[in-house]
């Protein structure tokens, strides 16, 4: 459980703490004080993997805008400027070019610590434009999934046995 406390005086300026306390222990904070209590699945771990599903995205996004403005996919985190890091204190973020460049890239979110899931996302064209899929391990790894890719690239790609999918967005016209 997290506490996460916001000061309402504040006029300019938004003060924010996080703690993991027991509720019990916050019963006399001060009116100008809002509280509220959030219930996260697997204590930190969750707060790690949301880390990882955020930059995941963003980074599929910025795939694709790159693949529309550049007619082919960013072969490296630095080529997508978006100002996600390689490596956090929870995971490696890598680019896996696919062929050409031009028809699928896959993205990863490998986990550095114990109790947490890794991620993979492809984004890829079809026929109908670009489309993302992003897949999570079912159990805490070390190592992303790897999805199934198809022979034909103008069919999507799907989660492998072992993983589930987190997003699925349709393809956007290029």
């Amino acid at each position: 459980m997290a506490l996460v406390v916001r000061a309402s005086s504040c006029t300019h300026q938004k003060v924010s703490a996080i703690q993991s306390p027991a509720k019990s222990d916050f019963a006399g904070l001060p009116s100008s004080l809002e509280a509220t209590f959030l219930e996260m699945p697997n204590g930190h771990a969750s707060a790690a993997e949301q880390e990882a599903l955020t930059h995941l995205r963003a980074m599929s996004n910025a795939q694709r805008a790159y693949r529309i403005m550049e007619l082919t996919f960013a072969e490296s985190i630095a080529q997508l400027d978006i100002g996600i890091p390689e490596e956090t204190r929870n995971y490696r973020y890598q680019i896996i070019p696919q062929g050409n460049q031009t028809q699928r890239v896959i993205n990863t979110a490998q986990a550095l610590q114990p109790g947490i899931r890794s991620y993979v996302g492809v984004i890829f064209v079809t026929g109908k434009g670009l489309g993302i899929i992003i897949c999570a391990s079912e159990q805490p790894s070390t190592t992303p999934p790897l999805p199934i890719l198809l022979e034909r690239v103008d069919v999507a790609p799907r989660c492998p046995l072992g993983s589930t999918m987190e997003q699925q967005s349709p393809s956007k016209p290029i």
